[in-house]
């Protein structure tokens, strides 16, 4: 029998930034969301809590086979408190003018929630849930003095659900990258909805015209539109830069 040694795992040492692309449509086999990642630097904590359904086969009297699936995922995620933008948008609610009408009737808008985690080696490990709902979490203040300063957490509960392709988390570990690691620059550009493949999101605002793609200095937010042609791209093209790779961009306006 092979006995194989492992060293000590790249254990999590702190959870980094959360990031919250909203969606701009309701179809779950082509989800398209908003052009704007809203990258929070308030993360606390974020636990991941996978719901599974556990279905035990009998046959002859024993058990014959034992299925495990997951159907999606509820997220902790405690914050020092998130942008009343994000929570406008993603609670419950009708935002009018300096208001919000919370209703139980009125659902909040569906997202794509982003974590980033830090290893004990400095790598990271980036995931996108790419079609979540916001639970409302509970708000609560305590009366400081000079001598005892206040800690803010408020708790947000996030369900994780499936796109109808099954997909319901898409992880990157800087770690076991086979080649060069993606960058969580890249990686959060946009959402993930499968392994490598970013959704496309609509309503671009920052559109930037090149002559010819850049080669250093990439702004992986961006579209940029070639005002020539460069090589066999032609003139009038947009292009992203995704994973390390040019992909052209087709507007849907």
């Amino acid at each position: 029998m092979a006995i194989q040694d492992h060293m000590t795992p790249l254990y999590l040492v702190s959870v980094r930034d959360g990031y919250f692309c909203f969606r701009t449509n309701t179809d779950d086999s082509n989800p398209l969301y908003e052009a704007t990642v809203h990258k929070v630097p308030t993360v606390k904590r974020a636990g991941i809590a996978w719901q599974l359904i556990n279905k035990m086969i009998e046959s002859s009297g024993i058990v014959y086979d034992h299925m495990l699936r997951k159907t999606g995922a509820e997220i902790t995620l405690e914050v020092v408190e998130l942008p009343r933008e994000i929570i406008a948008k993603a609670e419950p609610g009708t935002a009018t003018d300096d208001y919000v009408v919370v209703t139980k009737y009125v659902e909040g808008t569906e997202f794509a929630l982003g974590l980033c985690y830090e290893r004990r080696d400095g790598t990271y490990s980036m995931v996108w849930f790419p079609r979540c709902k916001l639970i409302p979490g509970e708000v609560s203040a305590e009366t400081s003095t000079e001598s005892d300063f206040p800690d803010p957490t408020v708790t947000y509960t996030i369900k994780a659900m499936a796109l109808d392709n099954g997909v319901v988390a898409v992880w990157n570990h800087q770690s076991e990258a086979s080649g060069e690691p993606v960058a969580p620059a890249t990686f959060f550009a946009a959402p993930q909805v499968d392994a490598g493949e970013q959704a496309p999101q609509t309503n671009f605002e920052n559109i930037q015209p090149v002559a010819a793609l850049p080669i250093e200095d990439i702004d992986a937010t961006a579209v940029y539109v070639l005002t020539e042609e460069d090589g066999e791209r032609a003139e009038g093209t947009m292009w992203r830069y995704i994973n390390s790779t040019w992909v052209e961009y087709e507007y849907e306006g």
